[in-house]
């Protein structure tokens, strides 16, 4: 609900307590630019502006918290020797962002709290689904599923490249092509174990929830060499086996279609309904996984981690700050928002 206040007592507190600490824009011929609010009293508020309305002495300063926006209205009185503005505060206008909210410009769903994810790889759906495995003996003298919440050497080598390996031949270190792991980082994990005196090749899927967390890998070796055939069916197999892990049904994910109030690519705030699963998903502090979903019904894995969590009359209103690991994913996640 929103609230008008013309109180000059209660004008001045709001001013003097949120406008000096909190980003100002001024409305300057229906652009919003920011400002600085350089001094307040109770009847005249100084503001530094690069330009001003000169039609009109009204001024109109917005600020935003995060659960309010506060319009407020002011008289241009006068101008002080270093050129800024002195305003008279007439009223401020407090709209709620809920209810100024545009519903279903994206919503949210499939969200899972990141330490669930985990938890459910010690489910023995997993353990039945790795033992069914194809094990393609045909083609490879090794091959193993390996599921783990803990990150072995190769996990952290392939998390930390972002790249799969896939090695062909150690004799030939230059046959690694730039898309894998590089020769001399798989070497540097492997060189100490005694894996190179029986196989002299290898691939190495990873398997990562949403293409988000690792949680393990497809992993396969050869005597003597392989080719990029072998690499394509190798990858054919990870990818049917990686699918059957996700359509598992170990993982629970809140399946509640959330409206999202605010979104950009640093933060987001959406509603989700006060269910038993809520509770488990949603704590301060935790990492959630979720499907940013926007109206033309494109979708797009994001991570954040709850920084809000507010009931209001009907549901929570969950405030995320956004996981951004690398600058292509705040390019990806703003031409998402751009474009849809």
């Amino acid at each position: 609900m929103n609230k008008e206040v013309t109180d000059p007592k209660s004008i001045h507190q709001l001013i003097d307590s949120l406008y000096r600490v909190t980003p100002v824009y001024m409305e300057v011929d229906g652009e919003d630019i920011p400002i600085k609010v350089i001094d307040s009293k109770p009847q005249v508020v100084t503001v530094r502006s690069p330009k001003v309305n000169a039609h009109t002495r009204e001024r109109v300063l917005t600020m935003r918290s995060k659960d309010n926006i506060f319009v407020s209205t002011f008289l241009e009185i006068g101008v002080d020797e270093l050129g800024n503005s002195m305003l008279q505060p007439l009223k401020i206008l407090i709209k709620d962002i809920l209810a100024e909210a545009e519903p279903n410009a994206y919503s949210v769903s499939n969200i899972i709290n990141q330490n669930d994810i985990f938890k459910s790889l010690s489910d023995d759906r997993i353990s039945q689904l790795i033992k069914r495995a194809p094990k393609v003996n045909f083609m490879f003298d090794f091959f193993e599923v390996y599921v783990n919440e803990r990150m072995n050497s190769r996990m952290r080598l392939m998390n930390t490249h972002e790249k799969p390996i896939f090695v062909p031949n150690i004799a030939q270190p230059d046959s690694v092509r730039p898309e894998f792991v590089s020769f001399n980082d798989y070497y540097a994990i492997t060189k100490s174990s005694n894996v190179l005196d029986k196989y002299k090749s290898e691939i190495c899927i990873p398997i990562k929830y949403k293409n988000f967390i690792m949680i393990g890998y497809v992993h396969a070796m050869h005597s003597t060499r392989l080719d990029s055939n072998s690499y394509n069916t190798f990858k054919l197999v990870a990818a049917s086996i990686i699918k059957d892990i996700h359509s598992s049904g170990v993982f629970e994910e809140s399946r509640e279609t959330c409206n999202v109030l605010e979104a950009n690519p640093t933060s987001i705030r959406f509603l989700h309904p006060p269910t038993r699963l809520a509770s488990r998903i949603f704590s301060m502090g935790g990492t959630v996984i979720f499907d940013l979903i926007s109206k033309s019904g494109h979708r797009k894995f994001v991570r954040g981690v709850v920084k809000g969590i507010k009931p209001t009359q009907k549901d929570y209103a969950i405030g995320c700050d956004l996981s951004i690991n690398t600058p292509d994913e705040l390019a990806s996640l703003g031409e998402f928002l751009g474009r849809h």
